[in-house]
């Protein structure tokens, strides 16, 4: 499932459907960039976020950053309630 696409962001964000069937290796991909896994983001949400912004081969400004911070917390949310079922 895509959170973001590049024709309408900087980013392009998916819940990537790797098969796992633990909710902590649920991952969250930043194509081209980056991935996380769910326990890694619950663990430290903003430390992957600074991790991501250091490996862009842009400068995300401060909105796009927040727009970055979003996507991760809707993926959480998705997961919780994945696994809620």
């Amino acid at each position: 499932m895509a959170y973001s696409r590049w024709s309408n962001s900087r980013w392009y964000t998916i819940y990537l459907a790797s098969g796992e069937k633990e909710k902590s290796k649920q991952v969250f991909s930043i194509c081209g960039v980056t991935h996380f896994t769910y326990d890694q983001l619950m663990k430290n949400l903003e430390e992957c976020l600074k991790d991501t912004v250091n490996k862009c081969d842009f400068i995300p400004d401060q909105k796009e950053i927040e727009e970055l911070r979003e996507y991760m917390r809707e993926f959480l949310k998705d997961v919780e309630e994945e696994f809620a079922k």
